[in-house]
């Protein structure tokens, strides 16, 4: 492979044995632009989680349970491929190994290796780099907001002045467009502005940015040698290396957008709920769809929804990549469609459809399953353990202070009780015309913060058969205060889950009493926008089981 030989030769003239890849840009993004897309330049890999690593002799790429299959395919064997959890823990690390300290947070060391910083070795192989446009910025709208960008300023300056801080330094971009009510569209898939803030305990505000409006990326440096003697806060998790090094004393602590901004206000809910009546009527137009059209294949049910959605004002863009994989190419938990890999969906195979929209109101995710042909006994007792497991959590209920890794095995419980697993989180925070993939909620095995009233939050348990065909059920729900001073759960999504793949005689009384509440309630509030043909179909689909 060319671009590694001539990786290995700059390592060699800089007396390196090795340097490390991330997927990430200077914003920690999930999604980055073309011209930051370093690790896909180098490997080819196309997800949004991965690391390579490059010594002078090997090439390890390391990645997490969702992207394995995936990098496997896409890397060829030009790479060895290992789960990321091993990382820091790795043989291949050893002697003088560089990284850009922009695109860390954090380096562990360890005994066998020295992590250097350094400057980006790839950028110096890069030839044809794209080239960064001006960022365009909008406003969002007060009606979709909820709360003005001063209420929101005075709130985060108050937390300053309590705390005696002298300034926060916002590195996370979905923050500062939470803060002050903007919008951009530098990134695919998420309307945000790639940029840093700094907001100061007087009031005083400096946005960095691409944008002719701002002040230049280029002059965050010089603002930040002006903050060195003052009491500063940053967010461990957000600020790289580079910027913390500015910096001898300083406050880590999470920033305090954060909690506020996962926490949405009533207008911010009462819009969630609204574009999800949009959202479940464009899928459910593509699902009656399917259902009258043949030899159809990946790509084209992609488009074809994506149509669907983009017949709505609101709807601005897909929220990521649609995940669209019939039969083996359901069990690539983030597989993308391709000219090379396209499927028809014919004969008998499950069909996974994972997709989602950013419209102006909020953010959507959701997956359903759907049989072509004729689905086994095992096809259906397996999408019917996950779908307990999903009823389960749905209809949890649980302590004001309970972390999500508290409620992950309600979820897991019934596929466990047969052997059976997945390699993801049951469910991740979303933000409002934001992030799909929103902190710092979340439901898996992993330690994290309590949930609170008003967080929305994935359900997505789901079962892969290496090969075969692959199982989630996800639905966005929202956290909700219930009358006894426990916390549940609203869920908010709206399309019919596939009857043909329940296994109804292991579903308990109280299962299928919410499966019906829920199909219930969605043909209540998805029919007016339907035709006659559709309305029809619809209620077919959400029969009492």
């Amino acid at each position: 492979m060319k671009i590694l030989n001539k990786l290995r030769a700059i390592l060699k003239s800089h007396m390196l044995d090795g340097f490390i890849i991330p997927s990430n840009d200077e914003f920690q993004s999930e999604y980055v632009p073309d011209y930051a897309n370093r690790l896909k330049f180098l490997t080819g890999f196309s997800g949004s989680n991965g690391v390579a690593l490059v010594t002078n002799k090997e090439a390890v790429f390391f990645t997490d349970g969702r992207y394995l299959l995936q990098a496997q395919q896409e890397l060829g064997d030009h790479f060895k491929i290992q789960n990321i959890s091993t990382l820091y823990d790795n043989p291949y690390l050893y002697g003088k190994i560089g990284y850009d300290p922009k695109l860390h947070t954090n380096v562990v060391l360890y005994k066998n290796c020295s992590l250097m910083p350094y400057e980006n070795l790839i950028d110096l192989i890069w030839d044809d780099k794209p080239t960064q446009v001006p960022s365009q910025i909008f406003h969002y709208p007060l009606k979709y907001a909820g709360e003005t960008k001063e209420a929101k300023l005075h709130q985060i300056q108050s937390y300053l002045q309590l705390n005696k801080i002298d300034a926060l330094i916002i590195t996370d971009p979905t923050n500062i467009c939470w803060l002050l009510n903007i919008r951009a569209h530098d990134v695919d898939y998420n309307p945000i502005l790639l940029s840093y803030a700094i907001l100061e305990q007087n009031g005083n505000l400096k946005l960095f940015s691409n944008s002719e409006s701002t002040i230049a990326l280029t002059e965050f440096s010089k603002h930040l040698k002006l903050l060195e003697h003052k009491k500063v806060q940053l967010d461990p998790n957000s600020a790289s290396i580079w910027i913390k090094s500015h910096f001898k004393n300083v406050i880590l602590e999470q920033d305090p957008c954060i909690l506020a901004k996962a926490c949405k206000n009533n207008i911010e809910i009462k819009q969630a709920r609204r574009i999800h009546i949009i959202d479940g009527v464009a899928l459910s137009r593509l699902l009656h769809w399917l259902e009258r059209n043949h030899s159809m294949n990946e790509i084209s049910v992609t488009e074809k929804l994506l149509e669907f959605r983009s017949a709505h004002p609101d709807f601005i863009y897909p929220s990521f990549p649609t995940i669209a994989g019939f039969a083996e190419h359901g069990a690539i938990i983030h597989y993308h469609a391709t000219k090379n890999s396209n499927k028809t969906l014919t004969a008998n195979g499950l069909f996974l459809l994972d997709s989602g929209g950013q419209y102006f109101g909020g953010t959507t995710d959701i997956t359903r399953v759907i049989p072509i042909g004729r689905a086994t006994y095992q096809q259906k007792l397996d999408f019917t353990l996950v779908l307990k497991g999903h009823i389960a959590l749905a209809n949890s209920q649980f302590p004001v202070g309970t972390r999500g890794s508290s409620l992950d095995v309600l979820a897991r419980q019934f596929l466990w009780q047969y052997g059976k697993d997945y390699a993801h989180g049951t469910g991740h925070g979303v933000g409002n015309c934001l992030s799909v993939h929103e902190g710092p909620q979340r439901i898996s095995q992993i330690h994290s913060c309590p949930l609170k009233a008003g967080m929305i939050i994935s359900n997505e348990p789901g079962y892969y058969k290496n090969g075969e065909y692959g199982i989630r059920i996800e639905n966005l729900m929202l956290v909700v205060q219930l009358k006894n001073g426990y916390l549940g759960m609203e869920t908010l999504s709206l399309a019919p889950i596939d009857h043909r793949l329940i296994l109804k005689k292991i579903l308990s009384e109280t299962e299928k009493k919410w499966l019906n509440s829920y199909h219930q309630q969605i043909y209540k509030k998805l029919s007016p926008f339907l035709n006659q043909q559709e309305k029809s179909w619809l209620k077919s689909k959400t029969i009492a089981v």
